[in-house]
């Protein structure tokens, strides 16, 4: 799977300074939709199917118009403290509490805060308080369609019908007795932690070697209590470090068996776990049962957040919870994310297979999927259509059961589960890697070239033909032309005959059989080159040594310093520098802290000398301006100056918006663009941070200052002198006669070469007397003169 993530932490208001907000219902439908919600200044709490729910403060609610979203007003006046999700999952509550949204089983309400606290103290709570956790605005570039996952498991998977044939409803039963029978599994007790350990024993009954508990605290009718997910874990055999998630939770309230909520979804966890336990699947499964749901999805919240912290990659979690009422039939409830095309599929397959119809359901908040949805990860909950009449009380158990309809959502899940994680892992890619750096001046005449590996990954395989050079002149459109196989996976790129003096900008793309076009670099971002014969470097500088630079400007923290980045990319700062020689000049250069703060500061290059002519700029930038508290609306600034610093003409920005999120890039203008260029040049950068709270980290490496040179090539053989360019080396009486007609005739006769005319090299390329006496002094007197050589 193709993925394209935009992860923005966003900083969570303390409890102690709260302050009232507006909340706001924000659409977001586009990757840059997703970053235009992260400028408006606000906090996002909730993530939505479609969106977010948003607390700004009235001082920037014009952010929201200024920034081109679609968005309406849900309350005003609100305190973070004060919201509250729906901890049960009917809608008792909204009768009960003040109801500020409500998409499908996703409920916020206002409720003040000491009532939330309170609950808490006295048994399972009605509400519960939003995450501390940040809210991750994930976005997925491409996934795949429901119909081409059912496609590939056909061909590469498991016969489905056969698999979920395995499943046994006398199994499913048996189970679930037995759990029922321990008693009310509340999170704390002995009768959970009892459970606890049988479930455990299941799993490795069934074969699996890594079982463990997953450990954290919860707060149980007014205390903390230590409780203990049970996870399960088969390694994928292709992509072992991307993952499938099968889990439900495994406690129940008090005073209730726990039959339908949960003990249907842990018994089917266990249940795909045994027939799964000897069919490999592609992608990594872990089986969980979290412990702490009723009061507050405190076990899937601890383990969703780990995953995150960590950066894993899971694909899919699908969640079973009260999948048995005895009411239910043939239908089934699917919540889900804003990703459809898993809970799309198992509507697919149940129907195919098993004979239930399923309902694209919308959110819920209710329920072990949800703090894995705040992350963006892509989730399924699956559950009974019809709710069960006794939910939550002594009379949840086996008596009201359909354990025929079970057994069916129980095989719906199985074949979605499995079926994801036979297919949709990443898909075959092509990478490319240039033999040595690649070219920024490039011959007009066709002569330059450069070779190219490309490798596979994921077993990607090359489009035979489809690797190709793309090339554009001044800013016209790309051209394209193809690379030569030379053998193995090594290519070769040839720039054809091009204008001379031109900008170029040129990328290398190709096409993978399955997963289409790789561009590399990426289109935002071109190799950058100038068409020209020869260059010569009036200036060059990777801050290895310190070569004059000055630091200026008015910041209070944060002013530019030349050093190896201490910082570990935290905040938006480098890592590293660009050229790998290790310092470069970046805005102050100290761990957990290495912005601009309120001000600006000025880097200023020494005096440069670039009278002789024309000359190109270029310089790696990092700029990133896309964390802390918006509005995001810093730029990054070149200046250039003919006058020594007097007066300073802006020659390049990056920001607000375009390159604004870090990493390092290449950026070029020529000098002459700007000013006349004069002995007195000098550069000057800035980085600025003049908003109200964001983070702005800079760094500039590889200054050069370049030219570049149209000439002809020469066209001499050798030696000067050579004057009708005959087959001798040599000069001799041919070359002479030739010289003296062109200088005496009145119609002189056209030189082949007039480099190798110009017998002396001095003066012009047009022969004089000078020349001509050489060549006689060379073809009459012993020793002969040493002709100089020919450029």
């Amino acid at each position: 799977m193709k993925k394209f993530w935009i992860v923005v932490a966003v900083l969570l208001l303390a409890a102690a300074n709260a302050t009232s907000a507006d909340l706001y219902k924000v659409t977001a439908s586009s990757p840059l939709d997703h970053q235009r919600v992260a400028a408006l200044g606000g906090e996002p709490v909730v993530r939505l199917l479609d969106g977010y729910l948003v607390l700004i403060e009235p001082s920037s609610s014009a952010n929201l118009v200024e920034s081109g979203l679609e968005f309406r007003l849900v309350a005003n006046n609100i305190e973070r403290a004060d919201l509250a999700l729906d901890n049960r999952k009917d809608r008792a509550n909204a009768s009960k509490y003040r109801l500020l949204f409500e998409e499908s089983g996703l409920r916020l309400y206002d409720v003040d805060r000491l009532i939330i606290a309170s609950q808490a103290e006295t048994g399972v709570p009605d509400l519960r308080p939003l995450p501390e956790s940040s809210v991750s605005l994930r976005v997925e570039e491409t996934t795949l369609r429901a119909e081409e996952m059912l496609a590939e498991v056909a061909i590469a998977g498991a016969p489905l019908d056969s698999l979920i044939g395995l499943i046994s409803q006398d199994s499913l039963q048996a189970n679930l007795l037995t759990l029922q029978a321990f008693g009310t599994r509340v999170a704390g007790t002995a009768p959970n932690i009892t459970s606890r350990n049988w479930i455990r024993d299941k799993l490795i009954s069934y074969g699996y070697t890594s079982v463990v508990y997953d450990s954290f605290t919860a707060s149980v009718s007014g205390g903390t209590k230590m409780c203990y997910n049970v996870l399960a874990t088969q390694t994928g055999t292709v992509h072992p470090n991307h993952f499938v998630i099968v889990g439900a939770h495994r406690d129940a309230v008090t005073g209730s068996p726990g039959a339908d909520d949960n003990g249907s979804g842990t018994i089917a966890v266990l249940e795909i776990a045994r027939v799964l336990k000897n069919i490999p699947t592609e992608l990594t499964m872990i089986y969980a049962l979290y412990d702490a749901e009723e009061y507050g999805l405190y076990g899937s919240a601890h383990h969703a957040a780990e995953l995150n912290a960590r950066g894993d990659s899971l694909v899919y979690m699908l969640n079973m919870d009260m999948i048995a009422h005895f009411q239910n039939t043939a239908d089934a409830n699917l919540y889900h994310g804003s990703n459809t095309e898993f809970s799309s599929l198992w509507i697919t397959l149940a129907d195919s297979l098993v004979g239930i119809t399923g309902h694209l359901a919308g959110s819920s908040s209710g329920s072990d999927h949800y703090p894995y949805s705040q992350y963006g990860y892509p989730v399924t909950f699956a559950a009974e259509y019809i709710f069960s009449t006794v939910y939550h009380s002594v009379r949840d158990s086996s008596s009201y059961m359909n354990f025929p309809y079970m057994t069916k959502l129980v095989k719906g899940c199985l074949a979605t589960g499995y079926t994801v994680a036979q297919t949709a892992g990443p898909r075959p890619s092509l990478a490319m890697e240039l033999s040595s750096a690649a070219p920024i001046m490039v011959q007009p005449d066709g002569s330059t070239s450069f070779n190219v590996t490309i490798t596979s990954a994921y077993d990607g395989t090359v489009v035979p033909g489809s690797a190709r050079l793309h090339y554009a002149l001044d800013g016209a459109a790309f051209v394209d032309v193809p690379l030569t196989l030379v053998g193995g996976n090594v290519y070769t790129a040839v720039f054809p005959e091009l204008t001379c003096g031109s900008d170029l900008q040129y990328y290398l793309s190709v096409d993978e059989v399955v997963s289409g076009t790789f561009s590399f670099p990426d289109l935002a971002h071109p190799y950058q080159a100038v068409v020209g014969t020869s260059m010569t470097v009036a200036f060059e500088d990777n801050f290895e040594t310190n070569k004059g630079w000055t630091v200026t400007g008015n910041a209070v923290d944060g002013q530019w310093s030349r050093g190896v980045p201490v910082g570990l990319g935290e905040r938006g700062d480098p890592r590293y520098d660009y050229d790998g020689s290790g310092s470069c000049f970046l805005t102050d250069n100290v761990y957990g802290n290495s912005d601009v703060d309120d001000g600006t500061t000025y880097l200023i290059s020494p005096t440069l000398d670039l009278s002789a002519g024309n000359a190109q700029v270029s310089y790696a930038v990092w700029f990133s301006n896309n964390f802390g508290a918006a509005p995001y609306e810093d730029v990054f600034k070149v200046w250039i100056s003919e006058d020594n610093g007097s007066v300073w003409n802006q020659a390049d920005a990056v920001g607000p918006v375009t390159d604004a999120g870090g990493g390092w890039y290449v950026r070029t203008f020529w000098v002459g663009d700007w000013v006349t260029p004069s002995s007195q040049v000098r550069l000057r950068f800035e980085a600025a941070d003049l908003g109200s709270g964001s983070v702005v980290e800079a760094a500039v490496d590889a200054i050069a200052v370049r030219r570049f040179d149209c000439a002809p090539p020469s066209c001499c053989t050798g030696a000067t002198g050579n004057v009708n360019l005959s087959a001798l080396d040599n000069p001799d009486l041919s070359d002479l006669a030739m010289l003296i007609s062109y200088l005496t005739l009145t119609e002189r006769p056209e030189l082949p070469c007039a480099d190798e005319a110009n017998v002396n090299q001095i003066g012009p390329l047009t022969p004089d007397l000078s020349d001509l006496s050489l060549m006689i002094a060379y073809l009459t007197q012993t020793p002969r003169p040493e002709l100089p050589a020919c450029p």
